[in-house]
């Protein structure tokens, strides 16, 4: 993490977060709390203090403010975060998904994710079943 000297990524980063947060209409000591950063570094972040932000903030600001992935991807150049933005937040900013759209995406990852357990409990269930048959 650069901290300290102003760079013109910092400052486009900064710009972006900013903006971002003030279209939500949410203070700094606000949006530190949703998203669990200080509210120093945040104020840093917004003053284009960092040139390549800490990937778990930026992750969480991503997550929690209406900032497009795909501009932070072409601000931040050679310098990609390590974790993805909430698909929540992509959706709401990329295509404008209402709530309801996005309670029916939630819907369907969930439904996703019992397929992967019942896949998962089968083969245990299979191994259970052929030990008795194997014991009788």
């Amino acid at each position: 993490m650069d901290k300290g000297k102003e760079t013109e990524r910092g400052k486009a980063l900064a710009a972006l977060v900013k903006s971002a947060r003030e279209e939500t209409g949410i203070s700094q000591r606000a949006c530190a709390a949703a998203t669990g950063v200080q509210v120093s570094w945040l104020q840093r972040m917004e003053l284009g203090q960092f040139d390549r932000p800490d990937a778990s903030r930026m992750a969480r600001l991503v997550g929690f403010l209406p900032i497009d992935p795909e501009k932070l991807l072409e601000i931040s150049g050679d310098y990609i975060p390590n974790e993805l933005p909430d698909p929540r937040a992509y959706l709401r900013t990329k295509f404008n998904a209402t709530d309801e759209e996005i309670s029916q995406f939630d819907e369907y990852v969930a439904q996703i994710e019992r397929g992967r357990e019942s896949r998962k409990a089968k083969p245990k269930a299979r191994k259970a079943a052929n030990k008795k048959v194997a014991k009788t």
